[in-house]
């Protein structure tokens, strides 16, 4: 079997593979269809997992100070996420189902950090979605604030944040 990580800039990256990262992610009930598209055009960096050449699973290192500000509030997890401490969040960490239980969420959480190199991440991770959460507190995620209803399924979010080394 043949793997193949690639992590680069969103830009760097055709229509044709974006449009794949959409699709890939769009399987996820946690994740809002509508603005996906414009947040992986617009992210810092994606990551694709290819196993045997086909697109297996999905990360991004996503630009989005609004919902940076909005997690802040009360009404979400009310904890500070100075922009100097957290470069960005990272999401749409995805695998295909017909992959999962593999440990392939380790290989695009690695590139992503990989990328940064030592800066603050945080991510916003359901309640029930366990293999997740202990993904990424395998590391170096902490859970931080209160949870948050969401808005995309009946279930709550919560804050993780891995800060920059």
């Amino acid at each position: 079997m043949t793997v193949q990580l690639v992590v680069n800039p969103a830009n760097a990256f055709p229509q044709e593979d974006r449009s794949a990262f959409v699709a890939l992610v769009k399987k996820d009930p946690q994740v809002n269809k509508e603005t996906l598209p414009g947040f992986v055009d617009g992210a810092h960096f994606l990551a694709f997992l290819r196993l045997d050449g086909a697109l297996s699973g999905t990360c991004a290192i996503k630009n989005n100070r609004q919902y940076q500000r909005r997690l802040e509030g009360n009404d979400k997890a009310a904890v500070s996420l100075p922009d100097a401490d957290f470069f960005a969040e990272i999401g749409y960490l995805h695998v295909d189902k017909k992959q999962r239980g593999a440990r392939l969420g380790d290989f695009l959480i690695l590139g992503a950090l990989a990328t940064v190199r030592g800066k603050g991440l945080f991510a916003t991770i359901q309640s029930k979605n366990i293999p997740s959460r202990r993904l990424f507190e395998r590391y170096g995620f902490t859970q931080v604030g209160k949870p948050w209803a969401s808005e995309q399924m009946d279930d709550q979010v919560h804050l993780y944040v891995r800060p920059g080394r």
